[in-house]
């Protein structure tokens, strides 16, 4: 709304007049429904229960606006960064100021400055955004101190593009073979999980094991988060389902009083919850219940 005030003209025109045609940027725009892009991609959705794929919703892109709604390739995402680090589409003044005028957003060593995450990765900087909707995922990092650029767009749910993306990473600035795909749960996950649970059920969460974004949520959602878990009783079983390759570990919980839920759960490298959620199982999908 400020762009298009101050200039006079469509936020998409001035992005395409100002950013895109100076740099180069031949595969971005604003994505639009209606024009004919040839190879444009498709986006697949996941039922996270029956690991099934589907078409996703289609979403006009008038509604996220500024927030969400242009359309590029890998290629031309790391040919934006370059741009932006070099002083080509803002000046190097304004782009550093954009990481150092920061604040730590309470996972681990990681801040939040004008657009942009910057935290240590094994010792080197990483400066990044992610991005995603309907269909799509995307990661965009930068790495100085190895000259690294590198860009990813998923248009799959379950391929999440910041696990490509810290693979190709790790593939080029270590001289380790690269780990295999975990397929175990992170040590401690369950009885995190557990402990998160029932401390909700009681009214007692442990805000001090969270991080500060999850500590929020729980806060704001506990008044309708407890009266559910006690509804549905204690803890009858817990088994792991899978790990997902964005580091999420999914367990099945089933409680006394018939009710079910599949709760994701990752916890950062200080042992706290990073992030934590579930969904309900239908009751046909219930034990005993009929298929």
């Amino acid at each position: 709304m400020v762009i298009e005030k101050v200039s006079g003209v469509s936020y998409s025109e001035y992005l395409d007049d100002v950013f895109f045609k100076p740099v180069g940027l031949v595969h971005t725009r604003y994505g639009f429904q209606r024009p004919l892009i040839p190879k444009r991609a498709h986006g697949y959705a996941l039922d996270p229960d029956r690991r099934e794929r589907s078409n996703d919703q289609p979403i006009s892109m008038l509604n996220p606006g500024a927030a969400g709604g242009l359309i590029s390739t890998a290629g031309d995402l790391v040919r934006w960064q370059i741009a932006l680090t070099s002083g080509r589409a803002v000046n190097s003044d304004s782009f550093r100021q954009m990481i150092t005028s920061t604040v730590r957003t309470g996972n681990g060593n990681s801040a939040y400055g004008f657009g942009l995450s910057v935290h240590e990765l094994e010792g080197q900087t990483r400066i990044s955004h992610g991005g995603g909707i309907n269909g799509f995922n995307s990661s965009l990092a930068w790495l100085p101190d190895s000259a690294l650029h590198v860009g990813v767009i998923s248009n799959s749910q379950d391929l999440p593009s910041g696990w490509v993306e810290g693979r190709i990473v790790m593939a080029l600035t270590s001289n380790d073979p690269l780990p295999a795909v975990r397929t175990t749960p992170q040590p401690g996950a369950e009885a995190a999980l557990r402990k998160l649970v029932e401390d909700q059920t009681n009214g007692t969460p442990d805000y001090e094991n969270m991080s500060s974004g999850l500590a929020e949520a729980v806060r704001a959602q506990l008044p309708q988060l407890q009266p559910l878990f006690r509804n549905w009783g204690a803890i009858d079983a817990i088994a792991f389902v899978r790990a997902d390759l964005d580091g999420l570990d999914t367990y099945r919980l089933d409680f006394a009083n018939g009710g079910a839920a599949m709760f994701s759960i990752f916890l950062l490298p200080d042992g706290k919850i990073g992030t934590a959620f579930f969904r309900p199982v239908p009751s046909s999908d219930s034990p005993g219940s009929p298929p």
